[in-house]
């Protein structure tokens, strides 16, 4: 029953356009994304893995040790996953390689990349904001939240960064 998933397309002008159906997780899909320029798509899934859909056919790309939450495309060539594991994975899509980029203290529920690509945001159930520097390697947590952060989102000119949590802020 969670093994298969819809996609639809729906482009302006074409509201009766056919869907295709990409199969293959072992449990609920959360999260989906699509490749800037290449038009490969990345999904998350309970199964603890990522599938890489370069095709119809999906690569797995394995290393969490829990429900993936979130994915997102840093570029055509690497990507970012978020877990149950409390880890904020980088992945190298053409190896299926991956690296812990830092963790929380508690699952891991959004993602965000600021548009100068400089800096990740991640949103934690321990009730931080994780802010990674892509140029420095570094993260600072951010610890303002009194319940946990469910979604952080940056600013289109990446110099604010907002977060939802459930402290009702």
């Amino acid at each position: 029953m969670w093994r298969s998933f819809v996609l639809w397309l729906a482009l302006a002008g074409m509201a009766g356009a056919d869907g295709f159906r990409l199969e293959g997780h072992g449990g609920p899909v959360m999260d989906i994304a699509v490749a800037p320029t290449n038009g490969w798509i990345a999904t998350a899934s309970f199964d603890n893995s990522l599938g890489l859909w370069t095709a119809i056919s999906p690569r797995w790309l394995d290393g969490h040790e829990a429900a993936v939450n979130r994915v997102m495309f840093v570029d055509d060539g690497h990507a970012i996953s978020a877990s149950d594991d409390f880890a904020v994975r980088f992945w190298t899509l053409e190896s299926g390689e991956s690296q812990v980029l830092y963790r929380h203290r508690g699952k891991v529920m959004g993602l965000a990349q600021s548009s100068d690509h400089h800096w990740i945001a991640s949103a934690s159930w321990d009730g931080t904001v994780g802010l990674h520097s892509t140029g420095l390697g570094g993260v600072y947590f951010l610890e303002d939240h009194e319940g946990p952060v469910n979604s952080v989102a940056f600013s289109e000119d990446g110099e604010q960064l907002y977060s939802a949590s459930a402290d009702g802020t």
